[in-house]
């Protein structure tokens, strides 16, 4: 929550539900209808260790599973 604070997300109460979790943050942030600037994205990415993409790279959404490691498409369900 503090890396979208400091990229100006400051009502990040709707994201602190139980029904958010780590596998559907992002889909929540367009759930809600924030406006998160591309900074926050590239500093995620960063942070997490991934390459960051560009929307306008992308012409399809399977394009996007050829930028991932192995190790992030293998781990995809949640375990719960």
């Amino acid at each position: 929550m503090e890396l979208l604070k400091k990229h100006g997300i400051v009502d990040v109460a709707p994201l602190q539900g139980p029904d958010v979790d780590e596998y559907n943050f992002i889909l929540a942030l367009r759930r809600h209808r924030y406006a998160v600037p591309e900074g926050f994205f590239k500093e995620l990415a960063n942070t997490l260790g991934l390459p960051f993409v560009q929307g306008d790279r992308i012409e399809r959404k399977c394009d996007l599973a050829i930028t991932l490691p192995y190790t992030i498409l293998h781990d995809t369900s949640p375990s719960r």
